[in-house]
């Protein structure tokens, strides 16, 4: 009706003009009352801090209950060696320490090899409106859970054992996540480069605890040098992944 009005007053004619004006009235008693539509519900909306963590943990699934109990058990293996040995506290301590920051690494990198694998360091990112420090910062957060649990379990059994492998974990997240930027290419991931590196660390923070304050103090220049190997990314670049059955949709193990 409301249509039809529109095309009688266009003809200039009065009949039409007064035509159109009670179609105009018919449209609009047909058309009843005006109501409001509801609103949809919001969905809650992530942080973009948040939203990479949740894809993150997302694409790695129960893959996390790995490294989780390698840390629950790194932490029970320095436990008992603590309590089923006739050591001084000084010795027992020793062993606890290099239990539990190899357990730091350890647990680390077998997360990180989960995600080199499921979600990737895409280069592409870099195309987004995020800072190469924030993509950093966000990987750290992400392998360091299971370093988390293992710090929290460690209170219990040697509270400065815990002190130790807190103030070294930022350095060796760090060492992880710029490791993990280079291993795509890498037949062992990230699992062999950060060995190279936690091993030693462990037994040299087990042995003198004060070096411990040198991890902090180099935990800046790691954040550097993971950093610069984020923006040294090819966004076209190719990162083989040596046919990893878990990245290949079409394995059969992955079915």
């Amino acid at each position: 009706a409301a249509l039809a009005a529109g095309l009688l007053g266009t003809l200039g004619a009065w009949p039409a003009v007064a035509g159109g004006v009670a179609l105009l009235v018919v449209s609009d008693l047909v058309a009843g009352a005006i109501t409001l539509a509801p609103r949809p519900l919001e969905r809650r909306r992530l942080a973009a801090g948040q939203l990479g963590v949740t894809l993150a943990y997302r694409a790695v699934g129960a893959r996390v209950i790995g490294p989780l109990v390698v840390a629950i058990l790194g932490v029970l293996a320095g436990w008992a060696y603590r309590v089923n040995n006739g050591f001084s506290v000084a010795e027992a301590g020793f062993g606890v320490r290099v239990a539990l920051v190899s357990t730091l690494g350890g647990s680390m990198a077998l997360l990180a090899d989960a995600l080199m694998v499921r979600r990737p360091v895409w280069p592409w990112l870099r195309s987004l409106p995020t800072t190469a420090g924030g993509r950093v910062v966000e990987d750290a957060v992400i392998i360091s859970l299971p370093a988390l649990v293992a710090v929290a379990l460690a209170i219990r059994v040697d509270w400065g054992a815990a002190v130790v492998a807190a103030a070294t974990a930022p350095f060796l997240a760090l060492v992880t996540v710029a490791t993990l930027r280079r291993a795509g290419g890498k037949l062992l991931g990230t699992t062999g480069s950060v060995a190279w590196i936690t091993v030693p660390t462990a037994v040299l923070v087990a042995r003198w605890p004060l070096i411990a304050i040198g991890a902090v103090a180099a935990a800046p220049l790691m954040y550097w040098a993971a950093v610069r190997a984020d923006k040294r990314l090819i966004v076209t670049g190719w990162q083989p992944l040596h046919h990893a059955a878990a990245g290949d949709s079409m394995a059969g193990s992955n079915r």
